[in-house]
């Protein structure tokens, strides 16, 4: 499969370096035949000697074509859309996005509220093993206590 693919690869490679060689020799026909380049040194000898006509072209160029193509915006057929539908479109968009931020505070809410309950159980333990005679009730509540701290942490590493 690898060498199928190794294969394709080199040949589309291949291809591509052809047609790019084609494209070239073909541009650089066109332009010993046309005399681009004597062409374009006698517009820039032009210009140089003439900079004033040179501006006053390229302005005159920039303001034609921008009066053209306003023409064509003002004279274009445009469908009169009602910008209400349009509204109406992104109303579940925005509703999806309040339900993704109410969720968001839900979980910040209930994070907080583990936070609050992990440093309680742990004063509680504390509490606890400070006691200095236990009895066996204390130690069963420290070991649920200590469990019960060991899973809230593990959830808040989580998250």
């Amino acid at each position: 499969m690898k060498k199928k693919m190794k294969r394709a690869k080199e040949a589309k490679t291949r291809w591509e370096q052809e047609t790019r060689d084609k494209v070239k020799s073909f541009v650089r026909k066109l332009s010993l035949q046309w005399k681009i380049r004597e062409r374009i040194d006698a517009a820039n000898a032009w210009a140089v000697k003439h900079p004033k006509h040179t501006a006053a072209m390229t302005v005159g160029a920039l303001v034609c074509s921008l009066c053209l193509g306003i023409v064509v915006s003002l004279y274009s057929p445009q469908s009169s859309k009602d910008i209400v539908g349009e509204i109406e479109n992104v109303q579940p968009m925005f509703a999806g996005l309040q339900s993704i931020q109410n969720g968001k505070n839900i979980q910040v809410r209930e994070v907080g509220q583990l936070v609050l309950r992990g440093q309680r159980l742990k004063g509680e333990l504390d509490s606890l093993v400070r006691i200095p005679i236990k009895t066996h009730q204390d130690s069963a509540l420290i070991i649920y206590k200590y469990k019960q701290l060991e899973m809230i942490v593990a959830n808040l590493k989580h998250q």
